[in-house]
């Protein structure tokens, strides 16, 4: 089974290095901002066979007017902020609401397969984080996601993040079916 995830968030928060750990297994200490990278990437999950295509995403403000197309196309997504830039969580919510929006759909009567990652927990050092982790629970909590802390760089939580994504949408209406009308469907 394929799955159509995209990563997103605002710029230099982790979203290609958390891809990159995931699907190389390395990390990069220098930013090279992203404008759209997609790899493939078969893994198994609760013992299922399956291949996540995720699509790394542009955080740059001037890359905005993609974002729709990559709320469009995923069937998944991995929203990412930084622990330790109160203004990398405060957008959040606003892509939320924009994949509610573009799917047509109301949070309220449809859960739609998201992962809240707070990035950057190898930074948690005192003084330095600025979101805690219980804002980033109430933030999944109020729109039905699942919130994990991780760590590109230490390896922290990044297969989780998509195993998790994986179950998410393995029990939501967004998997893959063939169409038919439900109140959720999305393909």
């Amino acid at each position: 089974m394929d799955y159509k995830i995209a990563v997103l968030g605002t710029g230099a928060v982790g979203k290609s290095s958390i891809v990159v750990r995931y699907i190389r297994d390395t990390f990069t200490e220098s930013y090279d901002p992203t404008v759209e990278d997609s790899y493939q990437k078969p893994d198994e999950f609760d013992g299922k066979a399956c291949i996540l295509d995720i699509l790394d995403t542009a955080g740059m403000a001037e890359y905005s007017s993609l974002r729709t197309q990559y709320m469009e196309k995923g069937i998944g997504f991995v929203l990412v902020y930084s622990i330790v830039q109160t203004k990398t969580f405060q957008e959040i919510e606003p892509l939320i609401k924009k994949i509610y929006e573009v799917k047509q759909k109301d949070p309220a009567t449809c859960t739609i397969p998201i992962v809240i990652v707070g990035n950057k927990v190898d930074l948690d050092a005192p003084g330095e984080r600025e979101v805690t982790k219980e804002e980033g629970e109430q933030l999944a909590q109020r729109y039905h996601c699942r919130f994990l802390e991780a760590s590109a760089k230490t390896n922290v939580n990044i297969r989780e993040t998509f195993s998790q994504l994986v179950n998410a949408i393995d029990n939501s209406e967004f998997k893959h079916k063939p169409k038919k009308k439900t109140s959720c469907s999305v393909l």
